[in-house]
Order: structure tokens, then C-alpha cells, then sequence
């Protein structure tokens, strides 16, 4: 259920094992990044949207806000009026990238990332999803994914939209989508794959949504898109483009799977000097075209984001990990830690950034952007097309 877009243009972890070009790369990569301190590990266990999480996070406040605060348990007064003092002033609004720098330079990361994720669950409708989704999960837990069933399984029809590098790196990373066609063509619901340039920019893959969903339009059924990461920008466009009528009916919902719809911090990281020229050699190395990858960077997907307007009637349902320092997978660690003096992050972009216009956020828990890694994703995907399923059903009445 993950796309690892410029994994092996960011990272030491990718097929190039050995590679000495590569290694010098991350070498200097790390160099000019700066040194990182060290994240804190004090240990918590706590309950959350109806989970337990027990990891370890960078903050004493941190620890207390899933441990004490959320549970209202052996209350610390002076750590009560700081929180408080943030529930009053962020009570009206969204929590922006800009709010949660702030928040997590007064405070730390992952308590910045735990009041991010508390906020959105106080809007009902998160609340709903998220809790459905919960007992969905449970469900599951207690039985087996064999006996899990969709109702209405053959209403729909899913259109999956791999992430970047899908061909060579997705059998590792999960970019190509292969594990949720498998579940959910065994749960009978009928699925199409969208061959993108595996390379390819927003733009270009936009307009090759755009095209399909067209085409699907003449079928009987209900369209689904479902993306991850890289995907995310490209169906956001496909779907704000103009459609002929049949076309913008037929289409019903979007799974946005931790979707880099802002961009990633990354891009932009490698295009000041020195560290320009790193990328200049790792584009070389790859034979990626500069545009395409810069199609993905904060500025270009920013000022693309503002522009775009979706269907009001469109179901969009987020599914975020909330990346807390002790559940980042080795996949994320080095680019989550460059991007913590931002604020909270999957390890590839912003966790803001990856909320889509007009919609509703589960938040995958104990989760960073690569879902692939989850040891319960099987179950996770089933019980979020469950969800979604039922909130289709439930609106066509």
C-alpha cells in the first residue's frame, strides 16, 4: 500500500547495493545535511483513537501527553497548563505545517505529532471513520482475512495508481500496489492497474489518470482511485482536470495512501549548493529526467495545490501514519530525521502535506509512509476498504 518515490535517490537502501557512485553519494549526502542529534527513547504505552501504542517517543512531554493527559490519569499541573494553553489557541482551526514547527520547537516532534493526530480525531467525521475502521480491524484480529466479506463488493471498481519507481524497486517497497490487488481481488472486487512512467511527473501522469478514468467511465460501475505517496499529486490533478460528465459521475471516491500532495521537503533540500550538485549525480546515475523529479518538490506541488479544486460530492479518505520517533522503519529513519527540524513527518514528507481538500484522515497508527512494512497491513487493508465500502453503500441511499 506504499510507494517509496526517490528512496534510491535519498537513501543507501536501494537496488544499487554496493555501488560505490552511491555510496559516496550518501556519504556527502549526510555531510552536507549536517550531524543530527541523537532522538530521545523514553518508553510509553498509552491508548489512542481506541489502540494501544507502546514505542518510545523524544520528550517527557511527549510521554505524559499519550500516558497521563489523553487517559486523565495522575495529572501534572504545569504540564496541564501548557497543554491546555495549546488546545485553546488551536481549538478553531486546522493544524497547518507552520502550527506543528511551532508546536514541536516549543515542545518536541512526537508530542507535535500526537496533538496533531488527537486534533483531527475531534472532528466527527474522522472520529467515524477512524472507529469504524477500529472495529473493523478487530474484527479482523479475532477471526481470519478469509472470512472477511464486502458487501457490495461489485459495485465498484478500483483503479490503481502505483508510486514512483514501481517497476524496479516496488516487488521491495510495495510502489507497484501488488499486495492490495491481491487482497482485494480475493475479496471480489474487480480492479484495473494505471501504467504509469514509472518516472514520469505529476503532469504527465495526471493527464494519463485522466485518460483512463474516461475510458472506465463507460463501464457500469462505480470508479475507485487508489494511490499512494508519489500517486497522490497525480490523482489530485487527474481528478481537478476537466471530465466530461459521464467521466466526473462515474468517479466516487479516492484512497489517499500518505499522498506527498505538498511535496517533499527533500527535493527542495537538494537543490541549494552544495548539495545541488548531489543530485545532479544521482539523476545521472538513475537516468531520471531533473523536471519530472522536481514536479514533487514543496514549491512546484505547493502552488499546484492551491489551484486545485475537486467534485464536491468526491468521498476522499486520508490514510496517514502518524510516525512516531520509535515506529520509524529503517526505510524512513534517515530522511525522518532530516526533516524533524520541520515538524512532524512520515519520513518522506510533512504529515499535513498529505491531507487532501474537502476530506477525512484515518490515522494509521504505529505507522511511517512505507504501510509495505506494517506486519498487520494485510488485515489494515481490508478493514479500510471496508470502510469505504460502507460509506459508498451508505450514500446511495
Amino acid at each position: 500500500m506504499l510507494s517509496r518515490p526517490l528512496c534510491s535517490l535519498f537513501s543507501l537502501k536501494s537496488n544499487d547495493k554496493g555501488c560505490p557512485v552511491f555510496v559516496w553519494f550518501c556519504t556527502f549526502a549526510v555531510f552536507f545535511s549536517g550531524c543530527r542529534t541523537a532522538i530521545p527513547k523514553i518508553s510509553v504505552r498509552g491508548m489512542m483513537m481506541g489502540e494501544v501504542i507502546q514505542t518510545t517517543v523524544d520528550s517527557e512531554i511527549a510521554r505524559y501527553y499519550l500516558e497521563n493527559y489523553l487517559q486523565n490519569q495522575d495529572r501534572d499541573e504545569a504540564l496541564d497548563k501548557k497543554i491546555d494553553a495549546f488546545y485553546r489557541q488551536y481549538q478553531n482551526r486546522t493544524l497547518n505545517r507552520d502550527d506543528l514547527k511551532k508546536i514541536s520547537a516549543e515542545t518536541s516532534t512526537d508530542f507535535a505529532g500526537l496533538f496533531w493526530a488527537e486534533h483531527l480525531y475531534q472532528d466527527k467525521k474522522n472520529s467515524a471513520l477512524q472507529e469504524k475502521f477500529h472495529k473493523n480491524l478487530s474484527a479482523l484480529r479475532a477471526t481470519s482475512p478469509a472470512q472477511a466479506v464486502i458487501a457490495n463488493a461489485g459495485c465498484c471498481m478500483l483503479l490503481f495508481v502505483p508510486g514512483w519507481d514501481y517497476v524496479a524497486s516496488g516487488p521491495f517497497t510495495g510502489a507497484d500496489l501488488a499486495r492490495p490487488m491481491r487482497i482485494t481481488a480475493a475479496l471480489g472486487i474487480e480492479s484495473l492497474f494505471i501504467p504509469l512512467n514509472p518516472h514520469g511527473g505529476v503532469e504527465e501522469n495526471a493527464d494519463l489518470i485522466r485518460r483512463v478514468v474516461q475510458e472506465q467511465a463507460a463501464q457500469e460501475k462505480a470508479i475507485i482511485l487508489v494511490g499512494p505517496s508519489s500517486a497522490g499529486p497525480a490523482i489530485h490533478l487527474g481528478l481537478a482536470q476537466k471530465h466530461p460528465q459521464e467521466a466526473r459521475q462515474a468517479v466516487k471516491a479516492w484512497i489517499n495512501l500518505a499522498g506527498i500532495l505538498q511535496g517533499t521537503p527533500l527535493v527542495d533540500h537538494y537543490q541549494t549548493w552544495p548539495r545541488s550538485w548531489l543530485l545532479q549525480l544521482a539523476l545521472w546515475w538513475k537516468g531520471w529526467e531533473k523536471d519530472k523529479v522536481l514536479s514533487m518538490s514543496m514549491k512546484s506541488s505547493r502552488a499546484r495545490f492551491k489551484q486545485l479544486t475537486l467534485p464536491k460530492d468526491l468521498i476522499v479518505i486520508n490514510y496517514i501514519g502518524l510516525a512516531l520517533s520509535g515506529d520509524i522503519t529503517a526505510l524512513a529513519a534517515e530522511n525522518y530525521a532530516m526533516l524533524r527540524n520541520k515538524g512532524p513527518n512520515d519520513g518522506l514528507t510533512l504529515l499535513p502535506d498529505s491531507i487532501a481538500p474537502g476530506s477525512s484522515t484515518i490515522v494509521a497508527l504505529n505507522s511511517d509512509h512505507f504501510f509495505n512494512e506494517d506486519p498487520e497491513i494485510e488485515l489494515k487493508t481490508i478493514a479500510l476498504t471496508q470502510v469505504l465500502f460502507a460509506l459508498l453503500a451508505s450514500q446511495s441511499k
